[in-house]
């Protein structure tokens, strides 16, 4: 249970997240930034599973050092390259389970995939998209959105300070909003650059 958010520009992105991670229904200490950087330019947010970010920790040179392989200039590129080898990470380490169907379907792990001006949103299934404007993912991520959205509306008003169109501001804003409306969202907030 958690909230993250990524918010795109002309040349960054800015990204944030609370910092209570559980296992099961124990939460961990409350200070868990859950974005892992991959590469200089290349970060990944995890929600959904503590286990999921261990092994995102411990494999982002892994990661790395694959992307380098591969020789992709392009942050989109370079982005969902990341999250197929997340997925395969996490297929490894056995995150699959049965549906009462027994077909095999993938646990609830959410990713975003953040790159100077830009962010690919990664669903539990292995679905992805660019987004355009910002994102979030978690399970205060609906609140977290509304709360984006309105801060956006409420900056286009020439009236208001200045100090809301500052996109750290707006991503502690919106994650405080969630952690105050969703009980799985709390402890410290982490809100980074990427990017110039």
């Amino acid at each position: 249970m958690s909230v993250l958010i990524a918010m795109p520009s002309e040349l960054c992105t800015h990204i944030g997240c609370d910092g209570r991670m559980t296992v099961g229904d124990t939460i961990v200490p409350e200070n868990v930034c859950k974005w892992v950087q991959i590469r200089e330019n290349l970060w990944a947010g995890i929600a959904g599973a503590y286990r999921a970010l261990e092994l995102v920790r411990e494999g982002a040179a892994t990661i790395a050092d694959e992307l380098s392989a591969k020789g992709l200039q392009d942050g989109a590129s370079q982005a969902r390259s990341c999250a197929a080898l997340v997925r395969a990470m996490l297929f490894r380490d056995g995150w699959l389970d049965e549906a009462k169907d027994g077909k095999p379907r993938w646990l609830d792990v959410e990713m975003l995939i953040a790159w100077p001006g830009g962010t690919l949103e990664v669903g539990g299934t292995g679905s992805s998209y660019s987004v355009d404007q910002h994102a979030a993912i978690g399970s205060g991520a609906r609140v977290a959105l509304g709360a984006l959205d309105a801060l956006s509306a409420v900056r286009r008003n020439r009236t208001v300070r200045r100090r809301m169109s500052i996109p750290e501001e707006n991503i502690r804003a919106a994650i405080g909003i969630a952690m105050r409306r969703d009980c799985g969202c709390g402890g410290e907030v982490f809100v980074m650059r990427v990017g110039v």
